[in-house]
């Protein structure tokens, strides 16, 4: 078929400008909006590029676009963004404020994506309506309580790494592991959960066996959470080169805590851990069990202290592991098709654009 109209996609950062968030990467090796999603659009007529690739001289009526993350246009986040990024020569989002606008301006028919929850970019959650007037349809990562037709819930694809048995096949010599960056919340700080995996941290960094990765942890801790840095640096490992999945493979047991709690907000972390043959420790989605097996998981929820969570993991014997590994294998073929796949997600996108 004859290519004749494109969807464009401004992605969340510059970093995923030029094609880079179609593409997959050490990081996502699945990458989301790679394979499935552009095969289905290129069936039906679209080439699917970033804002980057477009042209005013080319723009066409039937062309649409496809926004990832509406940017945090508070006062407050403005100016954040402004001393921490612009005056040190870089930008936060993929394009700038006045061309943003200028573009949803000129796209008839557009698609907002909001993948970050409140807890981190609160503005476009707490203004729905207000965007609902500049998208034909606001889909969130979250459930959300709202009237506004145009409000939907959509997951984000998850992708079957190809092979991904291998990594269940990585000795299991660690005992447990978090891989996270060191973030702040922005706000709804009653669903925030990066102050319970600093708890975590505290608990777990003078135990054996306990390591953290990610980026930026050698950096200030938000407030009130300052004297936990001392558990910090003396469980943080680095950051992570090269394959993420090639590293948690090595461990039993994962803290797998969303950024924060709302339904239907559940995130690679689980994933992450059923590829690898890991045992999550989860806590978010209050709803979790509506999208994942109970017994694919341990639920945080269920104990009352770390202490007990540890007497817990410490206890879990081989041959459950082994269990666990089956469950996950079984439970991932089961939704390669379904409400994680990305020609669904794709085909959602689509619907909406009419």
């Amino acid at each position: 078929m004859n290519q004749t109209k494109t969807l464009f996609i401004i992605p969340p950062g510059k970093d995923e400008l030029k094609g880079r968030i179609l593409e997959p990467t050490m990081r996502s090796p699945g990458a989301p909006l790679s394979g499935g999603f552009v095969d289905f659009f290129e069936e039906n007529g679209f080439a699917v590029k970033t804002i980057d690739a477009w042209k005013l001289a080319e723009h066409k009526l039937d062309d649409a676009l496809l926004v990832i993350n509406f940017p945090d246009d508070s006062l407050f986040m403005r100016a954040l963004y402004f001393f921490k990024y612009t005056l040190r020569g870089k930008e936060r989002f993929a394009v700038n404020r006045k061309d943003f606008y200028g573009f949803i301006k000129l796209f008839s028919k557009k698609i907002l994506y909001q993948g970050e929850p409140p807890s981190n970019m609160p503005y476009p959650h707490r203004h729905l309506q207000k965007l609902s007037k500049l998208f034909d349809t606001i889909f969130l990562f979250r459930k959300a309580e709202t009237k506004n037709s145009k409000v939907r819930h959509l997951m984000w694809p998850r992708d079957l790494r190809e092979g991904f048995e291998r990594l269940h096949e990585v000795p299991k010599e660690r005992f447990l592991a978090m891989i996270n960056n060191n973030c702040t919340p922005h706000g709804d700080f009653k669903r925030e959960l990066y102050s319970e995996r600093l708890r975590a941290i505290k608990y777990f960094s003078s135990k054996e066996g306990f390591d953290l990765w990610g980026g930026r942890w050698d950096r200030l801790l938000f407030f009130p959470h300052w004297n936990k840095f001392g558990a910090v640096k003396k469980s943080w490992r680095g950051y992570i080169e090269g394959d993420k999945l090639e590293m948690l493979a090595k461990y039993k047991f994962a803290i797998a805590f969303e950024n924060s709690s709302y339904p239907g907000y559940v995130s690679e972390k689980i994933f992450d851990c059923f590829l690898t043959g890991v045992v999550p420790v989860y806590l978010g989605a209050p709803d979790v069990t509506e999208y994942v097996p109970k017994d694919c998981f341990i639920d945080m929820r269920e104990f009352k202290t770390y202490a007990d969570l540890e007497k817990y993991l410490r206890a879990v014997p081989d041959r459950e592991l082994v269990l666990y590994r089956e469950r996950f294998i079984k439970y991932l073929y089961s939704v390669k098709d379904t409400i994680f796949s990305k020609r669904l997600f794709a085909e959602k996108i689509w619907n909406a654009l009419g």
